[in-house]
């Protein structure tokens, strides 16, 4: 290549890449974030991440409580369940007996009608001055 050329082209060629550098610079400039701004967001992100964590933690406290009071709870519903069942079997049981005792006082009742009349009627008013007598509030002098 002649001198010459070589002195015009590249200046030329030089000319053209610094007007290239300086046509993309701007648009590289506001693409890239700066060095500040990239910190600034890490160190938001690590923020929301300790939040999150913090709130995880929370949540998971909450959660063990709450399983804990469930399980309680359901014990106690068991047990009262099972309390409930006994008593109606001592019930029923209890209200089987008072069938057969007032089964037996008729029976008696009529037995001892049959065999002597006036001895269930002076019993029966002997029965009722003993519980008069005794809810009779008492004359006491002070």
């Amino acid at each position: 290549m002649p001198v010459r050329l070589r002195q015009i082209l590249l200046p030329l060629a030089f000319a053209c890449l610094l007007a290239a550098l300086v046509l993309c610079a701007p648009p590289l400039a506001c693409a890239a974030p700066s060095a500040a701004e990239t910190s600034a967001a890490i160190a938001a992100k690590k923020a929301q991440e300790a939040a999150t964590k913090a709130q995880i933690a929370q949540l998971k406290q909450d959660l063990a409580r709450s399983t804990e009071t469930y399980v309680d709870t359901c014990r106690r519903i068991l047990k009262t369940k099972a309390e409930i069942t006994l008593v109606t079997s001592e019930t029923v049981q209890l209200n089987v007996e008072l069938e057969q005792a007032r089964v037996r006082l008729g029976d008696r009742a009529v037995q001892m009608y049959q065999s002597d009349p006036a001895g269930l009627i002076e019993l029966l008013i002997s029965r009722a001055r003993r519980r008069t007598s005794s809810h009779a509030p008492s004359t006491s002098s002070s």
